[in-house]
């Protein structure tokens, strides 16, 4: 079992360097594991603390992080492993594990396997096999060790034949059931004859036992380091003791080349390179910082390029010579010749007139032409865009009238509703209230309201109604949001009108029009089987002490103090005995001749073999309490006991305590169940006693004694 746990271990080891965040090699991550685990197992085999790590100056850089990972694990797991060992044997000592304590630094190894070898005794008494733990942690070993280590302290019979009497193994022989296994010391293992123990090279192993620098020497049941020679590395290589080989100098990154400041450094295996920089074009120099090629300013190195009259500018890769006297307004320099010629300000845009003007060009000057009424000069120098005066706001047209552009104009007419006026010279309104032929625009039951270019048709509906397709319909407040209902309050249309309700739960006060709350608990009678208490709107069912509410919210539930653990009762000399609101405390004391062992259950001592009163008592006495409530619909079953079959065995269940008129012993082979055949009404209390003989070729072979108390308890509800 414990082998399956370094497996384990070693899994998760390389789980975790899988895992690292840096990038490894495969055979830097095994150099890592020889080494920094080694260091780790030694650590903790001196006895100091992991958290104590001192640092690891001479592991390169780049892999420390891995290494402190893996000495961390390793020194944990040898830590682990001692303490497991030191809780099996402290509890195979002690009564219990409540008096071991801890490693100072807070391993909880020693303690968990000292809890898991008192399982292993446990289950041995309980019958229980010794091999039934099997989770792979430590607590599996401890569990097996333990359950076999009391069996053989346990086992009184006539001492079988020791196996181990004629030496088979070749190292240490353990006897055990008939049998005997073969156990090596440190530094040897087992062969496959499971007799002869053969020497381990630690040297071979996957975590290499000596530190950085040293090499492992194997000798029978052992090893010993010894100082590696050093390693010379060729000139431009350094030797790197955690990955034991010799790698690259990189000169260029480290600043160590000898290369001048117009070369630059290129770094090769072992060595490195000058490389001269390239050649720059005419016009272009070297920049020796950043090895490219910049321009020259041959204006700033020399004042006599250019002739008299005439400046120097500077260019890409070279320069020119620009005139530097002025030809006056209207000219502009000719870059070839440098003489003067006419600006063209009507092609270059350099002209000042207006969208409706046409520019005319004149030498050194130009003027400005208006176009035609009604048009702009186009992007040609053209008077051919029409003038939009409508879209412009140019026009001339009154409120009442529209306009429409024309082609260099535009027109003004009457809107609809209006008729031009040719003595006012004007629109005015149409009353088509008053035609001339005495007819009625509007539809019966409608009034004719002249408005400026139009008429309104006003409906004669009554108060609450509005006017629609040829009649009156009802208006309706609640849907358009015009009515006088509190926010609280519910609108309900009706024909002419609309009420304002109150919610479920209120009822509407005359003085104020508003809603108030209706106390149900006082008003109305309620469902609550505790006490009722009123809310807004509504009311709330509360429970007394020791019951919580329902999920119909009506009805209240008791309160398990023994199964939620709010009780106060001595966790091992108590039992908890749970009631209807409450719960009660009762103490249990094992009769003579037995030991408690287990909440609720008495074993039966070892007894002597001339001890005939010992041996005809019950194995176990257990104790159950339960509680029911008044009102139970009979019959009902209150408790039930079973054993596992087997055809070697026959099974009597009795109840040997108990009112008869009340209960009644159903059996049915290996099951014996108790039920209550009649109505009880509590409070009232009863003792039951079931006994459970097992017969084996009609002889007693065991007997188990189970004792009920019951409690009737009262329906307060």
């Amino acid at each position: 079992m414990m082998d399956a746990w370094k497996i384990s271990f070693t899994v998760s080891l390389l789980t975790l360097l899988s895992s690292c965040t840096l990038t490894l090699q495969q055979d830097t991550m095994s150099d890592i594991i020889n080494d920094c685990c080694g260091r780790g197992l030694s650590f903790a085999s001196m006895g100091q603390n992991c958290s104590n790590m001192a640092g690891l100056p001479d592991v390169p850089y780049e892999d420390r992080e891995a290494c402190e990972a893996v000495f961390m694990s390793c020194c944990h797991y040898h830590k682990s492993s001692v303490l497991c060992q030191d809780g099996i044997l402290h509890r195979l000592d002690e009564a219990d594990c409540t008096a071991f304590q801890p490693d100072s630094c807070a391993y909880s190894s020693g303690k968990e396997c000292c809890d898991c070898c008192g399982l292993g005794i446990q289950a041995y008494h309980m019958g229980i096999p010794c091999d039934q733990m099997n989770i792979n942690t430590p607590c599996d070993h401890a569990f097996e060790t333990c359950c076999m280590k009391t069996k053989g302290e346990n086992d009184v019979s006539t001492p079988p034949f020791d196996p181990c009497l004629n030496n088979p193994c070749s190292q240490t022989c353990i006897s055990q059931d008939g049998t005997f296994e073969c156990l090596c010391t440190n530094g040897y293992e087992l062969a496959r004859d499971q007799v002869t123990c053969n020497d381990i090279n630690e040297c071979e192993a996957i975590i290499d036992p000596c530190y950085l620098g040293e090499e492992c020497v194997n000798t029978p049941g052992s090893f010993h380091c010894r100082t590696r020679p050093q390693v010379q590395c060729q000139r431009g290589l350094r030797y790197n003791p955690l990955r034991r080989l010799c790698t690259d100098i990189d000169e260029c990154q480290e600043g160590s080349h000898t290369c001048p400041s117009l070369q630059s450094c290129r770094n090769t295996f072992g060595s490195y390179n000058c490389i001269t920089a390239r050649t720059c074009e005419r016009g272009y120099r070297l920049d020796p910082v950043t090895d490219r090629c910049i321009d020259i300013n041959e204006c700033y190195q020399r004042s006599d390029l250019c002739p008299q009259g005439q400046r120097c500018e500077n260019t890409e890769g070279g320069y020119r010579c620009v005139r530097s006297i002025a030809c006056g307004t209207g000219y502009n320099i000719q870059a070839d010749t440098q003489e003067c010629e006419d600006i063209n300000e009507c092609e270059q845009g350099l002209h000042r007139c207006q969208r409706h003007q046409r520019c005319v060009n004149e030498i050194g000057s130009h003027v400005c032409e208006n176009c035609p009424s009604g048009y702009r000069v186009d992007t040609r120098n053209e008077c051919s865009i029409d003038i939009d005066e409508c879209a412009e706001r140019r026009d001339t047209c009154s409120r009442t009238q529209r306009c429409f552009n024309t082609q260099g104009s535009f027109v003004c007419q009457c809107i609809p509703g209006f008729e031009y006026d040719d003595i006012r010279r004007d629109c005015f309104d149409i009353d088509e209230c008053n035609p001339l032929d005495g007819s009625d625009p509007c539809l019966p039951h409608q009034l004719c309201v002249n408005l400026p270019g139009e008429y309104d048709c006003q409906n004669m509906c009554s108060y609450g109604a509005r006017y629609r397709y040829g009649t009156c319909i009802d208006i309706d407040e609640c849907a358009e949001g015009t009515h006088q209902c509190d926010p609280m309050q519910e609108c309900i249309n009706q024909e002419g009108g609309h009420i304002c309700r109150c919610p479920r739960g209120y009822r509407l006060t005359r003085a104020t029009g508003g809603c108030e709350d209706i106390d149900e608990c006082t008003a109305l009678p309620t469902s609550c089987r505790g006490s009722c208490e009123n809310t807004d709107g509504s009311f709330r069912c509360v429970c007394p002490a020791g019951y919580v509410l329902n999920e119909n919210g009506f009805s209240c539930n008791d309160v398990n103090e023994c199964t939620d653990g709010t009780h106060n009762c001595d966790s091992f000399d108590e039992e908890c005995f749970n009631t209807l609101g409450n719960y009660k405390c009762r103490s249990i004391a094992c009769p003579e001749y037995y030991e408690r062992r287990l909440a609720g259950k008495c074993f039966r001592q070892q007894c002597d073999d001339d001890d005939d009163v010992c041996h005809s008592k019950p194995r176990t006495i257990s104790y159950k309490f339960i509680t029911i409530n008044t009102g139970y619909p009979v019959p009902v079953e209150v408790f039930k006991e079973s054993i596992t079959p087997d055809s070697r065995y026959d099974y009597q269940f009795k109840l040997t305590k108990g009112k008869a008129k009340f209960f009644s012993l159903v059996t049915r082979e290996n099951m014996g169940t108790i039920k209550i055949i009649r109505s009880i009404v509590g409070p009232r209390s009863f003792e039951l006693r079931l006994e459970l003989k097992v017969i084996r070729d009609g002889d007693l072979f065991a007997k188990y004694v189970t004792i009920i108390y019951l409690h009737i308890d009262e329906d307060l509800f």
